[in-house]
């Protein structure tokens, strides 16, 4: 981690403490990574909204704090293939024009500093995770607007590898969504080949992977959000697939997730998304409003930059993103 980065992270806005303090993102600095030469988000919180135009470095943000926090040196090339399935190009534009640069992401956690370091060019490169000694990894998902037809089982099965709690924690979650699901269960098709996921409500049972691609997905994210207490969340566009309706129920299961210990990134260019986190977050209570902030991101010549604006100032931050995104 450079002298600069360090500066740059030491000048980003403090974030509101949260519940998992130590464990989450206060603030992120980029330089040379995808079409970011150089930047800094500061003042995350628990719950965090990150809006702006196509290009603005939104997705860009959460990649950087995969690798950032993930402590993982191998996630860089799993990066660069979320975004495109042309393999001759998933790697090679990692780094400005496809050009050889030290990419340098670092991370603030608390009063830990941490973060992520590439040699890269012409497609491939060397990189190496950043940390001290004693430092632990938080739990870190992805989710991204693609999907795998196993991902809802693959994400269940985690969930209940971390035990009744986890599972409880799940079904909490779900029903903050929908307060009529009162189980879920995992059942067996007639012939035990395949398992599937029924949610149990007073009417019956249904399999959850013959939902429509909506309620999938906002299963899908409470399951991570289950799994992640104490964790990082990253959610690319979670209003993808959702009849404006469920925004409502989206928006109380990712407010409910950040209340409970998770903290929550993603991005959207939803201002009725938007206008659903804030309702969900005042509902929940002063201290849930004060634990949200909306970042609207900018991209200008290759520098990143973000507006902070708290959700306890819900009518300026909502004018701000409004006239972006419109």
């Amino acid at each position: 981690m450079t002298t600069s980065m360090r500066r740059q992270t030491a000048k980003a806005q403090p974030a509101i403490p949260v519940s998992t303090a130590g464990s989450v993102l206060d603030s992120l600095s980029v330089r040379n990574f995808r079409g970011v030469i150089q930047g800094t988000i500061g003042g995350f919180r628990a719950l965090n909204v990150l809006a702006g135009r196509n290009g603005c470095g939104k997705s860009t943000v959460l990649d950087a704090a995969y690798l950032a926090l993930s402590g993982d040196s191998g996630a860089l090339s799993a990066v660069g293939y979320r975004r495109t399935l042309r393999g001759d190009l998933a790697t090679t534009y990692l780094v400005p024009f496809g050009r050889s640069a030290t990419i340098e992401i670092a991370a603030t956690l608390g009063d830990v500093d941490v973060g992520f370091s590439a040699e890269w060019g012409g497609g491939g490169g060397t990189s190496r995770h950043i940390a001290p000694k004693e430092w632990k990894a938080p739990r870190v998902r992805f989710v991204g607007v693609r999907r795998d037809e196993k991902d809802l089982e693959e994400a269940f099965a985690a969930v209940a590898d971390l035990g009744a709690e986890a599972v409880e924690r799940l079904e909490q979650l779900v029903r903050a969504a929908h307060p009529g699901v009162r189980r879920i269960l995992t059942r067996m098709q007639a012939d035990n080949t395949r398992p599937y996921l029924s949610l149990v409500v007073n009417e019956g049972s249904y399999p959850i992977h013959v939902a429509g691609d909506g309620l999938q997905r906002l299963f899908l994210v409470a399951c991570h959000a289950a799994t992640l207490k104490g964790g990082v969340l990253l959610i690319e566009e979670p209003e993808a697939h959702q009849h404006p309706a469920y925004l409502t129920l989206l928006a109380r299961v990712l407010a409910e997730a950040a209340r409970s210990g998770t903290q929550v990134i993603f991005t959207t260019h939803s201002l009725e998304l938007i206008d659903r986190i804030l309702e969900a977050t005042a509902e929940v209570g002063e201290e849930a409003l004060s634990q949200t902030a909306v970042h609207l991101i900018t991209l200008e010549g290759g520098r990143l930059a973000g507006r902070l604006m708290g959700a306890d100032d819900a009518a300026k931050a909502r004018e701000a993103v409004q006239l972006e995104l419109r």
